[in-house]
């Protein structure tokens, strides 16, 4: 079982090979976009770009103040995703397109933001 932490190691070692390619030909850029969210949200984002899309890992806070933490692929999460909701729970499961894939797994935290 993977720790939260080695989450994205993981990913972009196992599941996203093609991002280290990337990342080896130094295509990607770290930066910020607005996108919208999977409630329609503009959010502003901040993660890894490549040609001005979203490609890799990001972070943003919703309209709620949750904190977001996902793979991202052509501007929509993409990928594993982890949330840190206000109330301390954290969320982690699977995205698809910017929508939910699968089940989720949710666990307090010890700590609210």
């Amino acid at each position: 079982m993977l720790k939260p932490e080695e989450v994205a190691t993981h990913f972009t070692d196992v599941a996203l090979p093609y991002y280290k390619k990337l990342a080896a030909r130094n295509l990607l850029v770290h930066g910020q976009k607005d996108v919208i969210d999977h409630r329609g949200d503009k959010v502003r984002v901040t993660g890894t770009l490549y040609k001005g899309s979203l490609t890799g890992w990001g972070s943003y806070t919703d309209r709620m103040g949750n904190k977001w933490q996902a793979w991202f692929y052509n501007d929509l999460k993409h990928g594993i995703g982890l949330v840190d909701q206000t109330t301390g729970i954290r969320q982690s499961g699977f995205v698809t397109n910017g929508q939910y894939h699968g089940p989720l797994t949710f666990w307090f935290s010890g700590s609210a933001y």
